[in-house]
């Protein structure tokens, strides 16, 4: 097969400030993808079929984009730019990238995640509590915004009384991803500041006094001897927290609202629970909140007969993968029975394949029976907000929805105590 330089080609223009991209982005996708598995934009280039983003997730030579974000932007040093660099694995590369999630896997095995899901449902159960009988609520604070962050809080054992200053901190940590960040920058040094001293105290505690929770995992040695340092721990748990949120936060979002446009569907999953995990992989293709990665060629990188020189950026479309019809038959429709829809690339793949996914998919599916019990007959009661596709990650702001209101008992819900440290440890 002979092989062309990348901008020899006459490929489609994608420009994710244009008012034809931010209405119909999934268009666009579309029919750029029809004339080419890849597109141009302003920095780079995009792969928009499933096989090309699954194939380059994979590739070595591509490589995170380390503090090129920040830099466009001015940023070089400061309380941000040490966040970027220590915290964030997915701009991390070779070696180091490598030491640190070796060193984190064992925190987030299913074996792990497992023991944390009675806590989870505990969680979903008491939200709900407190406002399924009122036939009516905006989803978003309501359930999207506190059920991850209180999940992550009893993940690393933050106590219920500084769980709303955690959320806060956690909410301006994402404004990290703001473009530009400099409106907003105070606002996130102040949480990461918050956060890193937070977090701080509590790998200490964890060093003096070992327990069988996250913490303790992440500070203690693997089998070679070797261990994170105080400070990788922190900037990771901070990941963490940012990370094991607003994604999440925002896939919520997605579902209910797919669900709320097909009650059928919404009703067989409160009959039957055993759908759920492909429901939740169904919302993950069709509608991922993070909606691709961007890389760096840190080599020539050949793929399909295109050629990509060194310092080449790439971005890896899975809004666009994850609705290819070669591989998802009428790609645009929300199927919860659909065979293949765990096949999605939301997730990212090789050695940046999002180290919490696990943890993220067993938070849905332990939160979505419990919502499809409580609130039957979901529905849409006004205008959603969504956060414009210029967000790093995408999701609801608001989510009215109505209901039939049901009675606890008939719901079947069983809520659980509030103190959730002790829902960690093995029984």
């Amino acid at each position: 097969m002979s092989v062309v330089d990348v901008i020899d080609l006459d490929l489609p223009l994608v420009l994710p400030t244009d008012p034809e991209y931010l209405a119909d982005p999934d268009g666009v996708w579309r029919r750029a993808r029809d004339r080419h598995w890849l597109a141009r934009t302003d920095v780079g280039f995009v792969a928009l079929t499933h096989d090309a983003v699954r194939a380059l997730n994979g590739n070595r030579a591509l490589v995170g984009t380390g503090d090129t974000y920040l830099r466009m932007q001015g940023i070089t040093s400061g309380v941000l730019y040490d966040y970027w660099t220590n915290g964030l694995l997915a701009v991390m590369s070779g070696e180091r990238h490598h030491r640190l999630r070796t060193l984190m896997v064992s925190a987030f095995t299913p074996r792990v995640v497992n023991r944390l899901r009675p806590a989870m449902r505990a969680i979903a159960g008491r939200l709900v509590e407190g406002f399924a009988e009122a036939g009516g609520a905006d989803l978003v604070p309501a359930f999207a915004h506190r059920y991850p962050i209180e999940v992550t809080a009893s993940v690393i054992g933050i106590p219920d009384s500084e769980i709303d200053a955690f959320a806060q901190w956690s909410t301006d940590l994402g404004l990290a991803f703001s473009l530009p960040v400099a409106p907003v920058q105070d606002r996130v040094e102040a949480a990461i500041a918050g956060l890193r001293n937070y977090v701080g105290g509590l790998v200490d505690r964890a060093r003096a006094r070992p327990r069988d929770d996250l913490v303790s995992r992440m500070v203690a040695p693997e089998d070679g001897g070797d261990r994170l340092s105080h400070d990788e721990v922190v900037w990771q748990l901070l990941n963490l927290v940012f990370a094991g949120h607003d994604s999440t936060r925002g896939q919520l979002g997605y579902l209910l609202d797919a669900f709320g446009r097909r009650p059928g569907d919404w009703q067989r999953v409160a009959d039957d629970p055993g759908l759920v995990p492909n429901a939740v992989a169904e919302s993950m293709r069709m509608h991922p909140a993070i909606r691709g990665t961007i890389r760096v060629a840190a080599t020539e990188v050949a793929y399909s007969g295109v050629r990509f020189s060194p310092g080449t950026v790439l971005i890896l479309s899975s809004a666009a993968a994850n609705r290819d019809p070669r591989v998802f038959p009428d790609p645009d429709t929300f199927d919860i029975d659909r065979p293949n829809a765990a096949n999605h690339v939301t997730l990212g793949g090789g050695v940046h394949y999002c180290l919490g996914a696990y943890l993220a998919r067993t938070e849905l599916a332990e939160a979505l029976p419990i919502l499809a019990a409580a609130l039957p007959g979901l529905r849409a009661a006004g205008e959603a907000r969504w956060r414009p596709y210029s967000s790093a990650i995408l999701g609801a702001d608001a989510l009215p929805m109505a209901w039939d209101v049901p009675t606890m008992r008939s719901a079947g819900i069983k809520v659980r105590p509030r103190v959730v440290k002790t829902n960690l440890r093995p029984s």
